[in-house]
C-alpha cells in the first residue's frame, strides 16, 4: 500500500524543492484528472434522479405533503439535488483553460462553489432536524399536531436554509471559492 501511496504522492501531487504540495506544478490534463474529472458524473446523477422521485412521491399526494417528516424529506431533497449538481457540472464551471474540460468563466466557478458549500450544509442540517423531529416523534411520542402547535414547524424547515447560506454567503467577498485553483 504505501509504495502505491508513494508513487501516486510522485506522480500527482507534485513536491516542491522544500517538500509542500503544490497545485501550480500539477498537470491538470494528464489522464488521470481527465478521469477523475468525469467520475463524480455517474452517482451524482444517480443521486439527482433519485432525489428527484422522493421530491415527486411526496408532492403527488397531499397526505404525505402535510407529514412533518416528508416536509424535512423534500428540503433535503432539494438540497441533494442542488449538491449533486454542483459535483456533475464539476471541472465545466471552472475558468476555462485551467483544468481538462473546462469551459466556465470565474463567476461560474463562484456559482459552483457556493452550490457546493451552500447545499451541502443545507443537507447536512435538514439531516439533523430529520433526527431531532424523529426524537420528538418516538422519545416523546409527538404527532404532527404537536410540531404546529409548539410552533417548531417552521423553525424545523426554514432553519436549514437559513445556516446553510449563512455559512456559504460570507465566502462570496473573501473570494473562497477555488481561490488556489484547486478544483477537486
Amino acid at each position: 500500500m504505501n509504495a502505491f501511496l508513494g508513487e501516486y504522492v510522485r506522480r500527482y501531487l507534485v513536491t516542491d524543492e522544500d517538500g509542500s504540495s503544490s497545485y501550480s506544478h500539477r498537470d491538470y490534463y494528464s489522464d488521470f484528472y481527465r478521469t477523475l474529472s468525469w467520475v463524480p458524473k455517474a452517482p451524482a446523477l444517480l443521486s439527482m434522479v433519485a432525489s428527484a422521485y422522493i421530491l415527486q412521491d411526496i408532492l403527488k399526494s397531499s397526505s404525505k405533503r402535510t407529514k412533518m417528516t416528508n416536509q424535512i424529506m423534500l428540503g433535503l431533497s432539494m438540497a441533494d439535488i442542488g449538491y449533486a449538481l454542483a459535483h456533475f457540472i464539476g471541472t465545466w464551471a471552472v475558468v476555462k483553460g485551467q483544468v481538462w474540460g473546462s469551459m466556465g468563466t470565474i463567476t461560474t466557478c463562484e456559482i459552483q462553489g457556493y452550490m457546493h458549500l451552500s447545499f451541502f450544509h443545507t443537507g447536512g442540517f435538514f439531516n439533523a432536524a430529520l433526527a431531532v423531529t424523529y426524537v420528538l416523534m418516538v422519545r416523546f411520542r409527538w404527532r404532527d399536531e404537536d410540531f404546529r402547535k409548539y410552533k417548531i414547524h417552521w423553525l424545523l424547515l426554514l432553519l436549514p436554509l437559513l445556516l446553510g447560506n449563512l455559512i456559504a454567503i460570507p465566502n462570496i467577498p473573501q473570494e473562497n471559492y477555488n481561490y488556489t485553483g484547486q478544483w477537486l
